[in-house]
């Protein structure tokens, strides 16, 4: 049997609750090496199978494009990784984070910022 992910990249105003916890859940650790800045995620199977059904490279950019753009992070993914540590039961993804020659990327606001736009 076949598993697919339930969803594409989810307008932030579409998330549902477990796709929130799981943004919630994340710990995120950054490093530069080689010239680039990479970025590993890691949170808890149970949390990314509350979303997921299977661990993919599909998965993992939507998972990653997603904490970018709730991060307000202009940085672009490439060199997408995911591990599943089943004896640890963590779910790991890395990436390197592009930065040079990038266009600043333009996030609609969120109520729950408390921002005020004209």
């Amino acid at each position: 049997m076949i598993c697919k992910p339930r969803s594409k990249l989810i307008p932030l105003n579409n998330y549902q609750k477990g796709d929130m916890l799981m943004l919630n859940s994340i710990l995120e650790r950054r490093i530069m090496k080689d010239g680039f800045y990479g970025i590993e995620l890691t949170l808890h199977e149970n949390e990314y199978f509350m979303v997921y059904d299977n661990i993919n490279q599909e998965n993992a950019r939507e998972i990653i494009n997603n904490y970018l753009v709730r991060s307000q992070d202009d940085g672009r993914p490439e060199d997408v990784q995911i591990k599943h540590n089943k004896n640890q039961r963590l779910v790991t993804i890395q990436a390197n984070l592009h930065y040079t020659g990038n266009d600043k990327t333009d996030y609609t606001p969120r109520l729950h910022d408390y921002i005020h736009h004209e």
